[in-house]
């Protein structure tokens, strides 16, 4: 069992097995971070807020929503990288100030990155979205804008939530805190529609809420 992984791994490096050894030492390593993330995730404390799971993005019928993919500054859905970033470099503004609004009201600060590498943002649309309907495959991409916000207890994260839900804003919801990932992983995903322009146009963005005592496991 997991609970015998350190004499099973001294074992089988005393055997000279380095193949197994390496294996087990993997799987121990695993069991420590796995640990470490249920006990980080116990510090955060009661939530007190319900932040159910939504996806706008898609139709009930699991196909995609083309009115949510990304639009030029006139309206019109991007026909390529170039309008991508030039839509981005607008929407980036106005996801700023939209952030500052948020940390106000909430009293949690949220930092906007820089935009993502456009070699980066070509590649995951060729590798992941080349085949999605309707195209084209760069009007899926919704983390060109993006930021973060760190927090260490469930009263921030349910403050941070009422805030950014009264901007009607929020598209798409993957709460990983309801559904960690295998790892014990857990943070909160949210795609935020915000307007910029003067078109009634928006940009699709991305928000992580991290959870301070997950992100510190090493």
């Amino acid at each position: 069992g997991l609970d015998n992984l350190d004499a099973l791994v001294a074992h089988l490096q005393q055997n000279g097995l380095d193949n197994n050894a390496v294996f087990f030492g993997n799987l121990k390593h695993f069991k420590k971070v796995r640990l470490a993330m249920d006990e980080g995730w116990k510090g955060i404390g009661d939530i007190n807020v319900d932040i159910a799971p939504m996806d706008t993005i898609k139709g009930e019928d699991g196909s995609f929503n083309g009115a949510m993919r990304q639009q030029r500054p006139d309206g019109e859905v991007v026909a390529s990288i170039d309008d991508l970033f030039a839509a981005a470099e607008l929407a980036l503004v106005a996801f700023t100030e939209l952030t500052k609004r948020i940390s106000a009201k909430s009293g949690v600060a949220i930092s906007v990155a820089d935009l993502k590498g456009r070699a980066r943002v070509q590649q995951k649309a060729d590798d992941e979205y080349k085949n999605r309907k309707p195209g084209p495959a760069v009007a899926w991409l919704f983390d060109v804008v993006r930021g973060k916000a760190v927090c260490a207890k469930g009263e921030e994260i349910a403050a941070l939530w009422t805030a950014i839900e009264a901007e009607g804003v929020v598209v798409r919801v993957k709460n990983r805190c309801a559904n960690p990932k295998f790892n014990g992983y857990r943070d909160l995903l949210l795609n935020l529609r915000v307007p910029f322009g003067d078109h009634g146009a928006y940009h699709l963005c991305e928000l992580q809420i991290h959870i301070q005592q997950i992100t510190d496991v090493d």
